[in-house]
């Protein structure tokens, strides 16, 4: 008997330590299930930023990456409570595309995601103008804050007709000379200097290439060189195809065409760059594009010409001058022989 009484009561300690341990646990899990619960319900209502916030996410970042992300625009977000509410939200594997995103002042981990679903745009007009080459558009996107500095020249020089969708550049090395000028609508927040290279390529086919698809590359090349000349020596439009026809005339007595604007270019210079003293300064200097010392077109086109001069360059009008000037007032004096030339020179320049 004695022995039957010591068992009961050895299995009752036994349970009794059991019963203690099970409570403590549930105490335990009670108290930790509050401290969660709490802490989960703060990072739920806690307040990110106070400000209203434009953040640029990298492409196929995920909810994951937000915290590290965010540090930089001065936003802490729990990594431990973000995993589970994005589980809880059901976006597990979910990824960005590059893009910019604005996340309202006061804004919760609700609100930040509600955000993320919607991607901030922002447009802004861009200006590109006739007589432009590629380093007046690289340093107007770059003075406008959109890129920075060479982006766009790089991005140009290094562009890839990969789908053949420009079938005008299966026979050109360089896009430069097919950068339409025009007013473009581009995205501030998010700016892709390959989009707008597109954009331009786009407008270069819809409103050129059908009157240059027939010919042939030389021919191609000639007139778009001649335009990018003729676009910067004449600004009226109905003066430039007798312009043109006095520069193919030249050529075609081997003789040079004496456009002075083409001393530039070789030295990556803009068009405001480009000035008086820099050319009589450079006037003497051989090479492929200074028409003073050479005797044909330049190596490339020298600046974006416009429909208006490419039309000049494709139909001159004949006439019977060769020598043309300009008056300090922009109006131009044309001359049949080089003695009206000099005269007209003594009249209205010196």
């Amino acid at each position: 008997m004695e022995t039957r009484r010591l068992s009961t009561n050895n299995d009752n300690n036994k349970q009794n330590v059991f019963f203690r341990l099970f409570k403590l646990f549930i105490w335990i899990f009670v108290i930790w299930w509050i401290y969660f619960y709490s802490s989960y319900s703060s990072f739920k209502s806690q307040v990110l930023t106070q400000k209203e916030t434009i953040i640029r996410i990298p492409k196929s970042s995920t909810l994951y990456d937000l915290p590290k992300l965010l540090t930089k625009y001065d936003i802490k977000l729990d990594d431990f409570y973000l995993k589970i509410y994005v589980r809880m939200w059901n976006a597990d594997g979910f990824e960005f595309n590059a893009w910019t995103f604005k996340i309202p002042a006061w804004a919760n981990i609700k609100d930040l995601l509600f955000s993320l679903e919607k991607p901030y745009v922002n447009t802004t007009d861009v200006t590109i103008l006739e007589w432009w080459n590629i380093y007046d558009i690289d340093k107007y996107l770059s003075d406008e804050k959109l890129i920075t500095k060479w982006d766009f020249i790089k991005i140009a020089e290094n562009y890839s007709n990969s789908e053949n969708k420009y079938s005008f550049l299966t026979k050109w090395k360089s896009v430069e000379w097919f950068l339409y000028p025009d007013t473009y609508e581009v995205l501030s927040n998010n700016f892709s200097s390959k989009r707008l290279i597109e954009k331009m390529l786009d407008n270069f086919n819809r409103k050129i290439w059908n009157s240059l698809k027939n010919l042939s590359k030389k021919e191609i090349y000639d007139i778009i060189t001649m335009a990018s000349i003729v676009e910067k020596e004449e600004k009226v439009n109905k003066n430039r195809p007798i312009v043109a026809w006095i520069l193919y005339s030249r050529i075609e007595y081997w003789t040079p065409i004496w456009a002075d604007i083409t001393v530039c270019y070789p030295y990556e210079l803009t068009n405001k760059e480009c000035t008086p003293s820099f050319i009589w300064s450079h006037i003497r200097d051989v090479n492929d594009y200074n028409t003073r010392t050479m005797k044909w077109l330049p190596a490339s086109p020298i600046w974006n010409p416009s429909v208006s001069s490419i039309n000049a360059s494709l139909e001159p009008k004949n006439t019977d001058y060769y020598f043309y000037l300009h008056d300090k007032n922009w109006q131009i004096h044309y001359a049949k022989t080089n003695a009206e030339h000099e005269a007209n020179k003594r009249k209205y320049i010196y």
